[in-house]
């Protein structure tokens, strides 16, 4: 592993923690190939005209940020972007709207406690309906969090609930419809991470909209930060399955090295009224061993001109392997195994999002930004997954956007805007982030399949 990198993994594992971090001038020094100011140069296969568009600006620079599109309530079709770090890596508590009709975006009431590397998680059925759930991170003191609030929708103000059994940052969470009778609601569990001690967590959590609180769901098999969560299911608006499963593959262990297990969280098992009984049991081992990468469900419907041999299917792609080395591979969760991806991705990434575009195009992923090792800096390219006309999806190609995006950028958060009656159905709004030079950006952008 390089002395970049080596550098690279401790300055952003210390930004997460509240540290400030070591310079970063090695992000200037790369090797050949990379261009100034250590933005790469955009790879080979994209061609047309440059999908990516400005929009309206954040009213604060942010990092370490999360964007929630609200698809009901009261704010339904308006994107919810909470928290995050500032220029000084300071947690926020501050927050705003993007309103995609305008394309500008709005502040809206403050959080309880100002928090950056959290989670948020819409609450689409029940008595919370259109809220938003956040959990944990790290406070404006470096602190780690095991506090809770709630988005409240109706009057657009944040307010504090129950508060998680443990700290917890680098955590995941996914909500999940339970139907009771006639009722359906919409739960959250919180799994892993690290807490305020540094060690790694195995709970699992779950958020009841009821009664605001927390509830012990179980645990992993293994403790795990740094890892992803993904329901194998259609997307939590639609689902109300009572046999939903979460897959929880990768991340770091206790050995602080990455794994390659991976484990399926069946929620509810025997229960009955309450979904709080759920058991983990092994599942196929990744390819390999990884860690902030990226897991994106597939899911094939069958309006998509996709094939729906990828229905169900998770797409896995880059982080850091157990070198320390960036990746530049993915691989596809199905039928209880990890199959590599045939064709390898256009760039070396991690600190990326990936997220599904278009509205009927469900098998298509944007992977978009990141560092790359391979080029000694951030990136202003994005590369769509496409899967295969026939056969399996780690047949799939990676594939370079037609354009580079407005700038080079790491640590942003991105969320598809899915209103179907809206013009921008489809579109994958891209906010804030890390730019050159450690600059916290409040720049945000259109990625327009």
């Amino acid at each position: 592993m390089t002395t970049q990198v080596t550098l690279r993994m401790r300055n952003m594992r210390n930004m997460m923690a509240g540290v400030l971090p070591l310079p970063l001038l090695v992000l200037l020094l790369a090797g050949c190939g990379a261009s100034q100011r250590g933005i790469a140069p955009p790879p080979p296969g994209g061609s047309g005209p440059d999908p990516f568009q400005t929009t309206g600006s954040l009213a604060a620079a942010r990092k370490g940020a999360t964007a929630t599109f609200i698809s009901t309530g009261p704010l339904s079709g308006l994107v919810l972007v909470a928290g995050g770090e500032d220029r000084s890596s300071t947690a926020l508590a501050s927050a705003e709207l993007y309103n995609p009709a305008t394309g500008t975006f709005s502040q809206t009431g403050s959080m309880t406690t100002p928090r950056a590397f959290h989670t948020a998680t819409l609450l689409t059925n029940g008595p919370l309906h259109g809220d938003v759930l956040i959990t944990g991170g790290i406070d404006n003191l470096g602190d780690v969090l095991s506090s809770a609030e709630v988005f409240d929708a109706v009057t657009a103000t944040f307010r504090a609930v129950g508060s998680m059994s443990y700290s917890a940052k680098k955590h995941v969470a996914v909500s999940f419809n339970f139907t009771s009778g006639s009722t359906t609601t919409t739960y959250v569990l919180v799994a892993g991470g690290q807490t305020s001690s540094g060690g790694l967590l195995n709970n699992i959590e779950i958020f009841d909209p009821a009664t605001e609180t927390f509830s012990g769901g179980g645990n992993m098999i293994f403790a795990r930060e740094d890892f992803t969560a993904t329901a194998l299911a259609t997307p939590p608006d639609a689902s109300t399955t009572t046999s939903l499963k979460v897959l929880m593959a990768g991340g770091l262990g206790n050995s602080g090295s990455p794994v390659s297990s991976a484990e399926l969280y069946t929620i509810g098992g025997s229960r009955t009224s309450t979904p709080y009984n759920g058991t983990s049991a092994a599942t196929g081992a990744m390819v390999t061993p990884r860690y902030d990468h990226t897991a994106t469900f597939l899911t094939g419907t069958s309006n998509s001109t996709m094939p729906t041999t990828c229905a169900r299917d998770v797409l896995i792609a880059g982080g850091f392997d157990s070198n320390g080395d960036v990746l530049n591979t993915g691989e596809v969760y199905s039928g209880g195994v990890f199959i590599a991806v045939t064709r390898k991705m256009a760039n070396d990434r991690v600190y990326h999002t990936a997220t599904r575009v278009g509205v009927n195009r469900t098998t298509e992923v944007l992977l978009a930004g990141g560092y790359s090792a391979v080029f000694g800096g951030l990136l202003n390219t994005a590369e769509l997954f496409i899967a295969p006309s026939s056969g399996s999806c780690s047949a799939g190609s990676f594939t370079a956007t037609g354009g580079p995006m407005q700038g080079a950028l790491e640590l942003h958060a991105a969320v598809r805007l899915r209103s179907e009656s809206s013009a921008n159905a489809g579109d994958v709004l891209i906010v804030g982030g890390q730019g050159n030079e450690a600059q916290v950006l409040n720049s945000a952008e259109l990625y327009r399949p």
